[in-house]
This record gives structure tokens, sequence and C-alpha cells, in this order.
């Protein structure tokens, strides 16, 4: 019987799935921008909105930190 070396087996056990990952994507249907449904998505993949946030929070990336006054 041929004897491989292990890496040689690990390499081609991983050709081997390459392949068949390629012949199966290739099956794959087309999926077009223009055609998702976006109101969907939103729903399913962003959190609900309360409708608060904080004073602050789109400042994030502002070289300025913002400045809150405090009422003692």
């Amino acid at each position: 019987m041929l004897q491989l070396h292990p890496q040689v087996l690990r390499g081609l056990s991983c050709m081997v799935a390459a392949a068949a990952l390629i012949a199966t994507s290739g099956c794959a249907g087309q999926v077009s921008a223009a055609d998702a449904d976006v109101q969907a998505w939103k729903a399913a993949a962003l959190p609900a909105g309360s409708g608060v946030i904080a004073a602050d929070a789109s400042k994030i990336l502002d070289r300025e930190p913002v400045v809150q006054a405090k009422d003692v």
C-alpha cells in the first residue's frame, strides 16, 4: 500500500475540501442588493430603539469631548 507523509495527506484533504466548496458555491443563486427587503432586515438585525440615547452618543469620534453642565 502507498504510504504518504501526514503533511501530504493534509494538503490533499485541504485541496479536496476547497474543490468541494468551489463546486457547491457555483450552484448558489445570485442575490441582488436591489431586491433586498431592508425593512425586514432592520427589524431582524437591529435592536428595538427606545428613543432615549446618551447625550454624547454621537460625539464618540469627535476630538473635543462633550462638556456637560452639572447642576449642583
